[in-house]
């Protein structure tokens, strides 16, 4: 089919962005424009439109003929003017011997010639995008020059291929061999170079006769040669041999005219890194940051910071004996090494420390035998000392000698502690083997104020069996709480860790008059008083617990805290703590909480925050309510808020992102780590409906998120801010609403409010005391629902009851939480019962001791009529009244139904039943 004619006044704009073309390597930077298209018989030829090509810097702009391919795509075949483009708006440049074509390969020529820095390279095959150029040929070379303070060496390269990326200035070289020669041919590498503006770099094996480099960072000056992240042996030429040195992850700076080699390692290294140098004649290896290989004297001299030196023996017997030091000098032909600047010598339970600080080391790594040393027993507290000693270390976990005791706790205090008869005991271990361990006992009072941790004291008998690198301990130990010493009890302590005590507190620990200590939140019997303890008696046995802490007690390293929690293995949710914090005199509690008795109804779970002195408390929850109510209400109820918060703007999400990490603690403590733990990844990404997680779930409704505090004037907990809904039954909410929860302390019995408000016109009311639960709501479905299910019912269970609720009981709740707490909730007066008619019925109840009066008053513009109904309150009378109410409803909508026939409206009501009803 032929078009008389084709007409764009404003052009084309045609990119090459198709994923098929070099990979879509072309974004919508590069494209060929087209400013105008007057195109006559579509049908008599390819198409075919002068414009011009932006190629995004790859080279300067440039008119041509944009057409069809014979690859069946869009591009365009271009004879460079004068044979030569700079490229990449770079002094480099291409010349070409044939067209630069974009076709679906993408832009491309043949046989060109790149030139770049020094180089001269012919490419028979080059692709040029915006990122990178790549070509492959037969012939090029580096030439040797000094450019912008650069040096190149002159290489020649043959059957080659390249990689340039001009914004991280490189061209990756390789040859079909990966060998290339430097200096003369003395040295050779095996691998890449990488020509940039600073000079020729390489990566690979760099072999010479006196030594190897394997480095992916060469850099090759005139002179000499670096290496970063290399590993370096002396002594390649020896294949029978063991090498000279063995050096890893280390910088090589290798001097070939002076023949020096100097070598630094540029990381701070530990025992077991797989940096640093090694020496197989002496059987260790070192960690030390500098050594320089002078190749005509022999030797190898070393310096670093003694604090990141170490050197390790890799004699099989010697355990991996490990020190430090600061210096030391390697003679090759000797195969010694001797070390200075060594502060001590781990071995067994003990650090040696040498006199002057001077090690040697013979062959096969023996150590030669210390005089005038310093044994410090237990490394890693530093707590006990020997002075005067005479050593001979054998192995990581076996010395000799003897000498006077010391004590140095981890905070550097020094205590002289009177133990007789210190000795080395010889005793079998584990593997049937002999080990030496070092054996004392002392004891410790309380006024010598001894720490077995920073913040932890301890008094009584201190046993020493250095074997277990443990003090064995049985006295009490306390925290020390500066701020309040009297706060917490010594509690009795057994136990042979001298890093960490490790004190269990559970139900049947005890202070030094067997009184039994608890850490947690709590309520006293009568007349609620909020208070807390940490490892000190309640005020009371029967008192409530509203938190308890249980668990190991541990002293938090660089901190002024103390934590106490279960001891786990391995990180799960479903951890609580209880944590105090010396400095900002606060407890911090997480995990479980007791807030509502009983438990089964109302089910508490996550953190809390409270002020020792002031008692100023925040508790940020999850509430599981289990109250029965039938599934029919509670139905009701979860569409018509899934409804209204639809038809909102303003509604958040329940389970915001910055939520959800303290959620999953939360749901740990109801269902269980082992269903949470899992699903870290999935609840922290996306929104997951937690009815679905479990079935504990599944309840009356789940609060993800409530903001409570304690309110001791008035004997309540109460919520501030929104209420985070998870789910009302299986039905998914997850929304923040408008709403309160009080929880209310009575020596009758908890009581337990619930208040939402979704939106101005929509609110729900619950309130549970003693046993019975009253609802009621705005919304005329819900309540024509609840009056359904519990007209003529029998109570749920034996000691549980859900009535309707009366209008009263709602606002003197409302009035109630907004003077007490300062809220301003909705205070209403009636009940909408038909929301949807536009006329306004209000239904007002009061009730007095006997007499239920209900006044029905219905309004349009034509009508005004009212009923006034008095009964005695019982089941007979009030059916009577609501049918009598029901029958007057429907007889006043017939009558407005005629009226408005007679005006003239055809506006046809419809009604449901139960909008009728009440």
């Amino acid at each position: 089919m032929a078009f008389p004619r084709l007409l764009i006044p404003n052009g084309v704009t045609a990119y090459f962005d198709h994923p098929y073309r070099a990979k879509g390597a072309y974004l919508r930077e590069v494209y060929f424009k087209v400013p105008t298209i007057d195109y006559d018989s579509l049908n008599t030829k390819d198409i075919d439109f002068v414009g011009t090509f932006h190629s995004d810097g790859m080279f300067p702009k440039f008119t041509e003929t944009l057409k069809s391919m014979p690859d069946n795509t869009l591009g365009f075949e271009h004879k460079v003017p004068s044979g030569k483009y700079p490229v990449y708006n770079d002094k480099s440049f291409i010349k070409f011997s044939n067209q630069l074509v974009m076709d679906k390969t993408g832009l491309h020529t043949k046989d060109g010639e790149l030139n770049h820095i020094t180089a001269q390279i012919t490419g028979k095959e080059i692709l040029i995008t915006p990122d990178s150029l790549l070509a492959n040929g037969k012939t090029g070379i580096i030439n040797e020059g000094t450019l912008n303070n650069a040096y190149f060496t002159k290489v020649n390269l043959n059957d080659y291929s390249l990689k340039w990326q001009p914004k991280v200035d490189s061209m990756e070289i390789q040859t079909k061999g990966n060998s290339f020669d430097f200096y003369n041919t003395t040295t050779k590498l095996q691998g890449k170079i990488y020509l940039r503006q600073t000079g020729i770099y390489g990566s690979g094996l760099l072999k010479r006769t006196d030594s190897e480099t394997e480095s992916n960072a060469f850099k090759f000056n005139k002179e000499a040669f670096t290496a970063e992240s290399a590993n370096f042996i002396i002594g390649n030429n020896l294949k029978n041999i063991k090498p000279s040195l063995l050096g890893k992850n280390t910088h090589v700076d290798f001097n070939i005219q002076a023949g020096i080699v100097k070598l630094q390692n540029t990381e701070n290294t530990l025992i077991g890194d797989s940096t640093g140098f090694t020496f197989p004649y002496s059987s260790f290896r070192t960690t030390i940051n500098k050594a320089e290989w002078n190749i005509a004297k022999k030797t190898i001299s070393m310096s670093g910071d003694v604090n990141t030196s170490t050197f390790t023996s890799t004699a099989e017997e010697q355990e991996g004996l490990n020190f430090n030091g600061s210096e030391a000098m390697y003679e090759i032909d000797n195969q010694s090494l001797n070390v200075k600047g060594v502060p001590s010598i781990k071995s067994a339970d003990a650090l040696i420390f040498p006199d002057k600080g001077n090690v040697s080391i013979k062959r096969d790594a023996e150590i030669k035998q210390l005089y005038n040393a310093k044994i410090q027993i237990d490394t890693v507290r530093k707590y006990h000392n020997l002075s005067k000693a005479n050593v001979r270390i054998l192995s990581k976990n076996k010395f000799e000698g003897d000498g006077i005791y010391r004590f140095v706790n981890i905070v550097n205090d020094t205590l002289d502690i009177k133990m007789g008869n210190f000795e080395l005991k010889e005793i079998p271990n584990k593997n049937k083997t002999k080990q030496y361990v070092t054996y004392a006992k002392a004891i410790v009072e309380r006024k010598d104020n001894f720490h077995i941790s920073p913040k932890i004291l301890y008094s009584g008998e201190i046993e020493m069996l250095a074997s277990e690198k443990n003090l064995k301990l049985n006295g009490y130990v306390k925290p020390d709480i500066k701020n309040r010493p009297d706060s917490a009890s010594w509690v009795a302590y057994n136990g042979n860790s001298s890093e960490n005590a490790s004190v269990e507190l559970n139900a049947n620990t005890k202070d030094e008059e067997k009184n039994s200590v608890t850490a947690g939140l709590h309520l006293s019997s009568n007349n609620p008083r909020f208070y807390t303890t940490f490892l000190s008696s309640k005020w009371a046995d029967k008192d409530e617990n509203i938190f308890i802490g249980k668990g190991i007690i541990t002293d938090i390293p660089h901190s002024d805290v103390w934590e106490i929690a279960p001891k786990n293995e391995k990180f799960t949710f479903e951890n609580s703590s209880i944590k105090y914090l010396n400095q900002q005199k606060t407890i911090k509690a997480s995990g479980t909480f007791s807030l509502f008795k009983p438990e089964t109804l109302v089910q508490c779970a996550g953190t809390a925050e409270v002020e020792i002195d002031s008692l100023k408390n925040n508790f940020d929850q999850m509430l599981v309510l289990n109250f029965p109510i039938p599934a029919e209400i509670l139905k009701v109820f979860a569409e018509k808020i899934v409804k209204t918060n639809l038809n909102s703007v303003s509604v958040d999400p329940g389970d915001m992102p910055e939520d959800r990490q303290q959620m999953l603690y939360k749901l740990a403590q109801i269902v269980g780590g082992k269903t949470i733990d899992p699903l870290e990844r999935k609840i922290m990404n996306e929104h997951v409906p937690l009815a679905t997680l479990n079935s504990k779930l599944t309840t009356t409704m789940v609060i993800s998120k409530a903001n409570l505090k304690w309110s001791e004037a008035n004997s309540t907990f109460y919520s501030t801010g929104k209420l985070h809904i998870s789910n009302i039954g299986n039905i998914d909410i997850n929304a923040q609403l408008d709403g309160v929860i009080e929880i209310r302390k009575n020596n009758t019995g908890d009581e337990f409010y619930l208040y939402l408000e979704p939106n101005d016109e929509l609110w729900y009311y619950f309130g549970y005391l003693k046993n019975e639960m009253g609802v009621m709501s705005s919304d005329n479905e819900f309540n024509n629902t609840v009056l359904a299910k519990t007209k003529n019912a029998k109570k749920i269970t034996k000691e549980y009851n859900i009535v309707s609720a009366l209008p009263d009981e709602k606002n003197t709740f409302v009035d109630r939480i907004n003077e007490l707490y300062g809220r301003n909730l909705t205070r209403s007066a009636d009940i909408n019962t038909e929301s949807s008619n536009p006329k306004t019925e209000v239904l007002e109840q009061t009730i007095s001791e006997d007499t239920l009066k209900t006044k029905v008053i219905t309004t349009d513009s034509n009508t005004v009529k009212s009923l006034q109904i008095d009964s005695l309150i019982t089941k007979d009378s009030l059916q009577t009244n609501l049918n009598k109410l029901e029958n007057n409803q429907k007889e006043n909508k017939k009558n407005n139904k005629n009226e408005k026939k007679k005006d003239g409206t055809k506006k046809e009501i419809k009604k449901k039943d139960d909008e009728d009803s009440f």
